[in-house]
């Protein structure tokens, strides 16, 4: 008997220890980079985020374009796409868990894509760029798979001619798998 109620405790253990990891997948719609001209700076994040308790490892894609501006008179559009690696963590919840912020940070490189119709000469044509990012995410949570965020991530492009610092501010939804 003593042996059936170990045995039994092990697996509601284990039962009780999967249900705290879970995985979803997300997609942000927003701004990033400064505001300049008439062009507005668009980004679009997708990605994939395994949650495990308060800890979350989030592997995302972001597409941007944006105009920067090199001297007073002159800008040039930027096309990047990078691939973001990072953690977060949960730093507050509300008592009901429908809401909760998140802090992180990470790794990021990717693409940028300089197009050639620019009249303005830089030294580089486009090519890989590589940096480091840092995130807080507050999330509304709606229902047990789906759940409202709103993201604010900076970037700081260690190698790369689109500037060291560009910030992403968006909205997104996210779906639990």
């Amino acid at each position: 008997m003593k042996i059936k109620l170990i045995i039994a405790s092990l697996f509601i253990g284990m039962a009780s220890n999967a249900q705290q990891k879970s995985s979803s997948i997300d997609i942000h719609g927003g701004i990033v980079g400064k505001l300049s001209g008439s062009s507005i700076p668009i980004g679009i994040m997708a990605g994939y985020n395994y949650n495990t308790g308060n800890n979350t490892y989030e592997f995302n894609v972001l597409y941007s374009k944006f105009n920067d501006k090199l001297n007073e008179s002159k800008s040039i559009e930027y096309n990047t796409i990078v691939l973001n690696i990072g953690y977060l963590r949960t730093i507050a919840r509300n008592t009901s868990n429908s809401m909760a912020i998140n802090l992180g940070a990470g790794f990021l490189g990717g693409l940028e894509n300089i197009p050639s119709d620019n009249t303005v000469v830089i030294t580089s044509k486009g090519g890989g760029t590589v940096g480091l990012y840092a995130v807080g995410n507050i999330d509304f949570i709606i229902t047990d798979s789906v759940s409202i965020k709103l993201r604010g991530q900076q970037n700081y492009y260690i190698l790369g001619t689109t500037g060291k610092f560009n910030p992403f501010i968006g909205l997104g939804i996210s779906f639990n798998l």
